[in-house]
This record gives C-alpha cells, structure tokens and sequence, in this order.
C-alpha cells in the first residue's frame, strides 16, 4: 500500500511540474500564445482559458489538493490539444498519468487526503 502512494505521488508531482512549466511558458509568451492559437482557429479567450486552467491544474497536482478535478481538467486539455494539434507523441503520457490520477486519486500523500489520525478519547470510569 505504501509503495502505491509513493508511485501516485510520483505521478502527480510530474505531471502537475509539466502543467505548471506549460503554463509558465504559454503566460510568459502570452502575445505568442495567443498567435498560435489563432492559426487553430482559437481566440485569445481560449488561450488564455487553456493557460490559466493549465496553471490551476499544475499547482492542483503538485500540492495534491482536488488531485482527481485537476486530473479532469488535465484529460480535457489533452483531449483538445490531441484534438487541434494531432502531436500523439506529446499527449500521450500526459494523458495516460492524468486518467490513473483520476481513477486512484492523488495517493495518501495528497494534502486533501492528509488527515491526521485522531484517537477516541478513552472514558475513565472513576467507580
């Protein structure tokens, strides 16, 4: 059980790094961004649709909180990248970790699953 925890934080660290470093790139390049959208079709709104949510997605995954809404967020993105971009190669692993994190959820080690184990108080009985 532990080493499976240990696999899904592995996952959802890497994955979230990549989103997080897509994001990064596509704001810092937003003007660029928006310019390759466009030749897709796509406007401005969606480029920075897709940036923002990549970004939310990123830091969902790296500190694991809403680990499986972020994987979600993250198929879709995948999906419409595959969708506009047909680059099979790039979207595969993305996608791949994304659905196992959707399916297993973020592991133990995701902060929304970190609950410290509280004891029953015990009843002492003064008779």
């Amino acid at each position: 059980m532990k080493t499976k925890n240990t696999i899904l934080m592995i996952i959802r660290v890497l994955t979230g790094a990549l989103f997080a470093y897509a994001a990064y790139m596509k704001l810092a390049h937003i003007n660029g961004t928006i310019t390759g959208f466009a030749t897709m079709g796509l406007s401005a709104t969606i480029a920075w649709t897709v940036a923002v949510g990549e970004a939310l997605i990123g830091l969902g995954l790296i500190f694991g909180v809403w680990s499986r809404l972020a994987a979600a967020g993250a198929i879709v993105i995948m999906i419409g990248a595959w969708h506009y971009t047909m680059l099979t190669w790039m979207i595969g692993a993305p996608l791949i970790s994304s659905i196992i994190l959707l399916v297993l959820g973020g592991g133990s080690c995701a902060l929304t699953t970190c609950k410290p184990k509280i004891s029953e108080p015990t009843v002492v009985s003064t008779n």
